[in-house]
């Protein structure tokens, strides 16, 4: 059950990652000296919120549910996976927070990785407050509000 579970919080939160970042990031956009815009597409930014958040709200129960039995996906003891759902979900919660609201197994398991020894320095500074980290610059959304 164990690997079941963390198979099942990977392959989701890699799912939602991937949509989030094509809603943040317009594949028509130049790149100087890396590669030229596209005039043929038009990127809707609202339009690929919308249909990320329909996403998440339909599988923010799912991760409810994973997160409710234990410390964190595998049990008592974290493993990368762990950490992969934390950093997605932090994203995913500071770009769309609505779906996260009154979710107590996923904000407790938020609050559980936030107090492990060696992150909480992290947790406390100044970049992660800002959300400098999400996305790059030439995101439509990066993280910074």
């Amino acid at each position: 059950a164990v690997v079941s579970t963390q198979s099942t919080g990977e392959q989701e939160i890699i799912d939602l990652k991937v949509r989030m970042n094509s809603t943040c990031y317009d594949p028509f956009m130049g790149i100087p000296g890396i590669k030229e815009g596209c005039d043929a597409g038009v990127f809707d930014h609202e339009f690929m919120k919308a249909n990320f958040i329909k996403r998440l709200e339909d599988r923010v129960p799912m991760f409810e549910e994973l997160l409710g039995a234990g410390f964190c996906l595998g049990g008592h003891t974290p493993c990368y996976v762990d950490f992969l759902v934390y950093e997605y979900l932090d994203h995913m919660r500071r770009f769309v927070p609505g779906p996260f609201e009154g979710r107590a197994n996923i904000a407790a398991f938020m609050e559980r990785v936030e107090g492990l020894k060696g992150l909480k320095d992290w947790f406390e500074g100044e970049e992660y407050k800002a959300g400098a980290y999400i996305n790059g610059p030439i995101a439509k959304w990066h993280g910074k509000e």
